[in-house]
C-alpha cells in the first residue's frame, strides 16, 4: 500500500509545477455512479491522510476525495470519463504514465498551477474498488 501512496506522491509532483495569474478553474464534475467513503476504510484513510501531509509538506493547497465504484468499472472507464470533462474545460492531459495492479493513475494540468490526479485500486481488505481524486494548486 505504501509503494501507491508514494507514486501517487511523485505524481503530484510532476504536476504541481509553480507558476501564477490563472483564475481558479471550473468545478470538477465526480464520477458517475461513485459514491463517497464513509466512515472507517483503512486503505482509504491511509491514502488519504498520506497525501494530504505529503501535499502540505510541499506548498500544496489540496483537497483529497475517496470514492467506492462499482466492481466491472474499470480503470480506463474513469479515464475516459475525466479525459473528457477534463479536457472539454481546457486541462491538458499528463502523459506519464504510472502502472497501479488492478488500477491506474492519471493526471491533468491547468496551467501551470493547477493539478488533477485519479487512482483507481482494489482495496484489498473489502475487495472494493475505490477511486481516490486529488486537486491541487500550487498558491
Amino acid at each position: 500500500m505504501q509503494y501507491m501512496v508514494q507514486i501517487l506522491v511523485m505524481v503530484m509532483l510532476v504536476l504541481g509545477a509553480s507558476g501564477c495569474g490563472q483564475p481558479p478553474p471550473p468545478p470538477i464534475p465526480v464520477y458517475p455512479e461513485a459514491v463517497p467513503v464513509q466512515g472507517e476504510n483503512l486503505v482509504a484513510n491511509a491514502l488519504r491522510d498520506a497525501l494530504l501531509k505529503e501535499q502540505q509538506a510541499q506548498g500544496l493547497t489540496a483537497t483529497s476525495q475517496v470514492y467506492t465504484i462499482p466492481r466491472n468499472h474499470s480503470f480506463e472507464d474513469v479515464q475516459a470519463f475525466y479525459t473528457e470533462a477534463m479536457e472539454a474545460a481546457g486541462w491538458q492531459r499528463d502523459t506519464l504514465q504510472v502502472p497501479v495492479p488492478d488500477g491506474g493513475i492519471a493526471g491533468w494540468t491547468r496551467g501551470e498551477t493547477h493539478a488533477f490526479v485519479v487512482m483507481v485500486l482494489r482495496d484489498p481488505l473489502n475487495n472494493q474498488t475505490l477511486l481516490l481524486t486529488v486537486e491541487a494548486q500550487r498558491e
